[in-house]
């Protein structure tokens, strides 16, 4: 199908066949093309440009190239832009999809105001300004008229809407309305010189305010009002008052920003009304209001007549400024028969609530007023008018709690607490008191809710949430939610001594199995610490020491760190002690409420000591216990069978101290040993003797032969050979290279000693008979001064405490009380 270019409608189309050629010269020849998938694009010789939209070929736009023909065209990918080479090979790109901006729009430098019309961007009109270039321009609210500023700061106003005569329009070439000789009927005879600002009114067509230097003048159609003295900048002109902003001024200081920064101007009209209404009243005031009609000044004669009761002049003013509200005000009051009370309502339209409170008070209706300051929210009123009679205590409950939301939404939430705190509202004094993370008063105020509460519910998950696991069990319990909630808080904060006693409480068995199965987990992934940590929050004391004595054994012999060893042997004592302490406490406390005397709350204490060390040494496969010691025994390689694992939980309860006094003697003997002190290191290794359940007997013995052969004891020195060459496990191989070396030593020395050792030394060393020993210096303790540690129980020689250079106990490091010291 083929088309005529000059005639685009489909209608024309015609097919190959029957489309005729037009063989008359063409004026305006087409010399270039170019096509893409959305434009054809066709260049004339006289420079025009033509798009067309595909697939319809209407035309869009044309662009005029002054003085060139056009040679080639070119579209680009996206048909936005266009390459043009004319017929002298110089080449330009046009952007198809710019568009007109707002100076193009409507001001151009060489003095042509372009109107466009909107959406379509249309241009309207164009006026020509001679020899002025514009700089300011504005419309007026009903876009009828345009003010003018220019570069120099003359102000004119243009009228948009006056049409040129028909002798004007044969007297020019164009439509174009030009400023200058044509001035009249199209430009208002207004002209002011050094003009910086201007602003229409937002509601009056006619009027305009201007800044001319440092005078402000207002406009009403043609007539100039008198001018205002100022140098602040137009910010807003509506319902005949000008509002200004000092922004020299605000720039000066802008930390801090006051009012005095904003101020408002009435007009003419405006001032001359109030001055009417006052000279010659209501009447002369409508009068004026006739001839000069602004919705503004209907308002302000309707506000006077209001406030005289005038209802006549009020509804009729209310009328004309199209006030529907103020017209059904003036019916209820027009209906009230007390005087008084309309002139009250009358006073809450205008403004005036003092006034209308004090007309409520004077005609006793305090409740009126009471309701005149709850709508107005001025609950601070309210608790004043209600201390002073009148209403009731929910009324005032309203009020402070009103006020608390008043500071609430300003996040003020310490001064809003105070206020719920009266009001007793206690969930948003549960909020304040969680803002401000004042736990402590949150804690408190559990207190006062009954049980049952929505609230405690709330309040616990918020305990919960921060880790106090006290009040958020205490509520739980409190609230409608089953006990188990409460129990899972405790586990879940890893409160394992609550959770068990919760769970026994109420019959919750599944905490103890967690419990094991927690333990174990940590126990088998080598964390035994954490471990450790879970049976002291647990309560479960001998179960800690089991772990911490284990750990010791590894630390001392995979590690050979004896230090270490015996702090964490000290650690699980001071767990049996503490566990022992709370159990005779708990006894105690039981019999003694229970009515009994002294010595049945003696009797109950050993009575409960005996069945928990008894418990210990079951360490049955189902208890805890029993369970971590079939866990350790596996972790150790399956060598601690039942009896074994029983035996120690039982050693651990019955004697909590012994390990850590074994590794105390063995550091103290090696100590002196290497300080040259023989004899004291010799004394101290016998004391060993009675430790080769918890030490390497082949160490004890090593340490005492060579303790011994230093100290010339060679009869000592001969039973430690013999102690040493009986240990089961020694190897055949050492066993013979230690008979070796006793035969070569013995053959020199002669197996007696030099004075004979007091009884408890042999005792100890040939049967394994323990003796008090001092844990200072490691001698034994007959009948010499000595004093007791209170916590670990160990005995220390008084002369060994002279040099004042002990303060704490050797062994468990525990501070000493020497005023007790005693024989």
């Amino acid at each position: 199908r083929m088309f005529d270019i000059a005639n685009t409608s489909f209608t024309t189309a015609q097919s190959p066949e029957t489309f005729q050629i037009i063989s008359e010269a063409i004026a305006d020849p087409i010399v270039a093309t170019t096509i893409s998938d959305k434009f054809l694009v066709i260049g004339r010789k006289n420079g025009s440009i033509t798009r067309f939209n595909l697939p319809h070929l209407t035309p869009e736009n044309t662009y005029t190239v002054a003085d060139r023909e056009p040679a080639r065209l070119a579209l680009n990918c996206s048909s936005s832009k266009l390459g043009f080479v004319d017929s002298n090979g110089l080449f330009s790109i046009l952007d198809l999809e710019a568009r007109v901006t707002e100076a193009d729009q409507d001001g151009r430098k060489n003095g042509s105001i372009t109107r466009f019309n909107l959406p379509h961007l249309t241009p309207e009109n164009t006026y020509t300004v001679a020899d002025r270039e514009p700089a300011r321009l504005a419309l007026n609210c009903s876009s009828s008229k345009l003010g003018f500023v220019d570069s120099n700061g003359l102000f004119s106003i243009l009228d948009l809407e006056a049409r040129v005569t028909e002798a004007d329009q044969e007297s020019r070439e164009t439509s174009r309305y030009v400023l200058g000789p044509y001035f009249g009927k199209r430009v208002a005879a207004v002209e002011r010189k050094d003009v910086w600002d201007m602003r229409w009114s937002e509601d009056d067509a006619d009027m305009i305010v201007v800044m001319e230097k440092t005078k402000m003048v207002v406009f009403n159609g043609e007539t100039a009002e008198e001018p205002v003295v100022s140098s602040a900048y137009l910010g807003r002109f509506r319902d005949l008052e000008v509002r200004v902003v000092a922004l020299d001024t605000l720039m000066m200081h802008p930390d801090k920003i006051s009012r005095e920064c904003v101020m408002d101007f009435e007009t003419k009209s405006l001032r001359e009304v109030r001055d009417v209404i006052a000279a010659e009243g209501l009447q002369g005031g409508y009068i004026y209001a006739e001839k000069h009609s602004h919705p503004r000044l209907w308002r302000l004669l309707a506000t006077a007549a209001l406030d005289d009761l005038e209802l006549n002049i009020a509804e009729k003013s209310f009328v004309r400024c199209a006030d529907y509200y103020g017209i059904q005000l003036v019916k209820q009051l027009a209906a009230m028969p007390d005087r008084m009370k309309a002139k009250a309502e009358a006073c809450v339209y205008l403004g005036k609530y003092d006034e209308a409170e004090t007309i409520y008070r004077e005609i006793d209706r305090k409740d009126l007023a009471i309701q005149l300051r709850k709508r107005l929210g001025d609950y601070s009123r309210v608790v004043q008018l209600l201390q002073t009679g009148g209403g009731n205590d929910s009324l005032v409950r309203e009020a402070w709690d009103q006020i608390g939301h008043h500071y609430i939404d300003r996040c003020k939430w310490k001064k809003a607490s105070q206020y719920f705190t009266l009001s007793r509202n206690f969930e948003q004094l549960a909020e304040c008191f969680y803002r401000m993370e004042n736990f402590a008063e949150l804690a408190k105020m559990t207190l006062d809710l009954p049980d049952d509460h929505p609230l405690l519910i709330v309040l616990a998950r918020r305990f919960e949430s921060v880790g106090m696991h006290t009040e958020a069990v205490d509520c739980y319990l409190r609230s409608t939610l089953p006990p188990k909630t409460a129990v899972d808080c405790c586990v879940l904060l890893n409160k394992w001594d609550t959770a068990l006693e919760l769970a026994e409480r109420y019959d919750y068995p599944q905490v103890e199995g967690l419990l094991i199965k927690y333990a174990m987990n940590l126990v088998s992934t080598d964390k035994k610490l954490e471990a450790v940590e879970l049976f002291r929050v647990a309560n479960k004391p001998t179960e800690a020491a089991i772990l911490i004595g284990d750990i010791a054994e590894n630390v001392a012999m995979k590690n050979v760190n004896p230090a270490l060893a015996k702090k964490l042997h000290v650690l699980a004592a001071l767990e049996i002690e503490r566990h022992r302490k709370r159990t005779m406490d708990l006894a105690t406390q039981a019999a003694t409420t229970a009515g009994g005397n002294i010595a049945q709350a003696t009797a109950a204490t050993l009575e409960t000591l005996m069945m928990t060390a008894l418990d210990a040494g079951i360490g049955g496969a189902n208890t805890l216990g029993g369970t971590l010691a079939a866990t350790l025994g596996t972790l150790n390689g399956g060598t601690l069978g039942g009896g074994a694992t029983n035996k120690k939980m039982s050693k651990a309860f019955g004697n909590a101290w012994r390990g850590a006094a074994a590794y105390h003697y063995y550091m103290l003997a090696l100590k002196q040993f290497y300080d040259g002190a023989l004899d004291a290191a010799m004394k101290t290794a016998i004391k060993l003797c009675e430790y080769d359940d918890v030490l390497n007997p082949r160490y004890i013995y090593s340490l005492l032969c060579l303790a011994a052969l230093k100290n010339k004891f060679f009869g000592i020195c001969s039973k430690a050979f013999v102690k040493l060459e009986t240990l089961p496990s020694v190897s055949e191989a050492d066993r013979d290279a230690i008979q070796t070396l006793a035969v070569q030593i013995f053959i020199k020395n002669s197996p007696s000693d030099p004075a004979t050792l007091p009884e408890p030394y042999i005792k100890c060393l040939e049967v394994g008979r323990s003796y008090k020993a001092c844990v200072i210096s490691g001698r034994a303790i007959q009948e010499s001064p000595s004093h007791m540690c209170k916590t670990c129980r160990h005995l220390m020689l008084e002369h060994e405490l002279d040099n004042g250079k002990w303060v704490h106990c050797p062994l468990c490091h525990s501070p000493l009380i020497l005023s007790s010291l005693g024989k």
